[in-house]
């Protein structure tokens, strides 16, 4: 856009020819969506009519196959009401052509389960749910797929670089449509209502059904030791950082000061994850991170949230955070790290591995972490969100 006088001489605004065609572009996208949204109510509506069915369904799009919160969710259903249908649809999103037909049809499948069904949850973004008109008498419950809300997300991250565009979230619907949103601990709540959009109504301060598990856990499945011996007498550490969507890039020392006699170091990045010097490796892909996050003696981190399923674990985690500046302008954060485990916090390799060795860890401040962050009482997230699915909210 440029400035250019007018006929009466006042400056007015002009388009540029580019900025004319992105215009164009645009509205011609909005269009698409308005009818594809049309398109999706109908079929839902018309749907609906053949009758609902005692059924609930279990859309994610984090993974190809069943996530542990859905496991525990659908095991205890079956228990608390045999007669429920259970139906699920599983399809991790791929930025790709053959990966994003691939949803597509899962989504149409979902629409279709959906439109019969009494309860729809979710652990993310489904495109489908949050573009209905008129969902009826759908219920929808956002679990979401994380414990808390560290990093920013949704709505606070429009127009930033690893957020949507708002044209895009307000053509998508993003986040629409959910009766109830499953939380962690309170200290969360601003940052959940920011994320979404949604007022603080609709959240359960409940906690994930994996919290359950792993506040019953003692320590490191045997099973796991047995099928890799090698990590029997080193101490473990667990290195998991949250997901960029720029090239993660780790300075060499971080993975060599840490003496191989002694030390297990393991690597698990996200899925998407690229790296500056080329792809990563995780360790032990097999294994699911739960139970390496039991097994380790330390879990390093950055931003994720399995900070705070460290914390329910009670591990000693430290927050390394080599790209700090690029990460708060690009996605940005809820809370400062630095302000709330000081001792725990740093920007240089060498200052994780000094703490690490040194035996100096500070667990009181793990602990005040641990009740700040986590839902209190622990423990009783799958018995509750049953209950909500079943219409028996206590």
């Amino acid at each position: 856009m440029t400035r250019a006088a007018g006929a009466d001489g006042l400056m007015e605004d002009r388009l540029c020819p580019g900025d004319s065609a992105r215009k164009r572009k645009g509205m011609l996208m909005e269009s698409i969506l308005r009818f594809f949204r049309g398109c999706i109510s109908g079929l839902f509506c018309l749907t609906r009519r053949l009758g609902v069915r005692h059924r609930v369904c279990f859309f994610s799009r984090q993974s190809d196959r069943l996530t542990e919160d859905f496991a525990l969710l659908q095991e205890s259903l079956a228990a608390a009401d045999p007669t429920m249908e259970i139906r699920t649809v599983c399809c991790r999103y791929r930025d790709r052509r053959d990966g994003l037909f691939r949803f597509l049809r899962m989504c149409l499948k979902s629409l279709f389960l959906a439109a019969r069904a009494e309860v729809c949850v979710l652990d993310g973004y489904w495109p489908v749910i949050c573009l209905l008109r008129d969902k009826k008498s759908l219920r929808v419950i956002q679990i979401w797929h994380s414990v808390g809300k560290i990093k920013q997300s949704g709505y606070q991250t429009l127009d930033r670089p690893s957020g949507r565009k708002s044209s895009t979230a307000r053509a998508m619907c993003m986040h629409r449509n959910y009766d109830v949103i499953i939380a962690g601990g309170r200290a969360w709540d601003e940052y959940y209502c920011a994320a979404f959009d949604v007022d603080k109504s609709r959240l359960r301060n409940w906690g994930l059904p994996r919290l359950d598990r792993l506040s019953e856990t003692a320590g490191a499945d045997p099973a796991l030791l047995a099928r890799h011996p090698e990590l029997q007498g080193r101490i473990i550490v667990l290195y998991a950082p949250t997901y960029r969507t720029y090239p993660l890039e780790l300075p060499e020392n971080f993975f060599t000061q840490f003496p191989a006699d002694r030390y297990a170091l393991v690597c698990r990045y996200h899925p998407n994850q690229v790296f500056a010097g080329g792809p990563g490796r995780s360790d032990y892909p097999e294994e699911d991170i739960f139970d390496l996050l039991c097994a380790c003696d330390y879990f390093i981190t950055d931003y994720s949230s399995l900070a705070l399923e460290a914390a329910a674990l009670r591990k000693p985690t430290v927050y390394y955070l080599p790209d700090e500046e690029r990460y708060l302008r690009e996605n940005g954060v809820n809370i400062d790290l630095h302000q709330v485990m000081p001792a725990c916090t740093f920007t240089a390799a060498e200052d994780v591995y000094r703490l690490i060795d040194g035996g100096g860890y500070p667990m009181e401040a793990l602990r005040r972490y641990r009740q700040q962050y986590l839902p209190d009482p622990l423990g009783h997230a799958t018995e509750r969100i049953t209950a909500l699915i079943l219409g028996n909210e206590k």
